[in-house]
């Protein structure tokens, strides 16, 4: 219901936004990565019974027409990237903000670019790796550290 709402527009327009502080950035990105891995069983697991027997139907039709295609379970990152997050994260990775805010960045990227070849490719292109090495090899936190490991890991 909440991604339905427009959650993920909204989150995405606020890293945009101007003068947001980092805590408030900090917070929209742990949100978004922690939306970013919510897969289709738990996004239907309040619908209808039918509705979701339908969609497990659907995915399997598709899976068996297209094997070796890729078929993501996480359908909140499609709508990361077509509301705008890959540029905003990636800008928090090179910005000045706490350290912290820009391990929350990484983290993110990791969860939007898992297992989703097209994330993967969107973000090596808008120049990902650079600041993600760079936070890896400067970051004072073994948290930043590890995250920043993770998105290059997923990448």
């Amino acid at each position: 219901p909440v991604v339905r709402a427009g959650a993920i527009e909204a989150l995405v327009a606020l890293l945009y936004t101007a003068g947001v502080s980092d805590n408030v950035k900090g917070d929209v990105v742990r949100t978004l990565s922690k939306l970013a891995v919510y897969t289709r069983s738990t996004l239907t697991k309040a619908a209808a019974p039918t509705a979701a027997k339908a969609e497990a139907a659907a995915l399997a039709a598709a899976k068996a027409a297209a094997p070796t295609a890729p078929t993501p379970d996480r359908p909140n990152q499609d709508a990361m990237m077509q509301a705008g997050a890959m540029d905003p994260l990636i800008s928090l990775l090179y910005t000045p903000p706490s350290e912290e805010v820009r391990g929350y960045a990484a983290g993110a990227l990791a969860n939007i670019a898992q297992q989703h070849q097209p994330n993967q490719q969107a973000a090596v292109a808008a120049g990902a790796i650079e600041p993600l090495v760079a936070l890896l090899q400067t970051a004072e936190s073994p948290s930043v550290r590890t995250a920043a490991a993770l998105a290059l890991v997923s990448l």
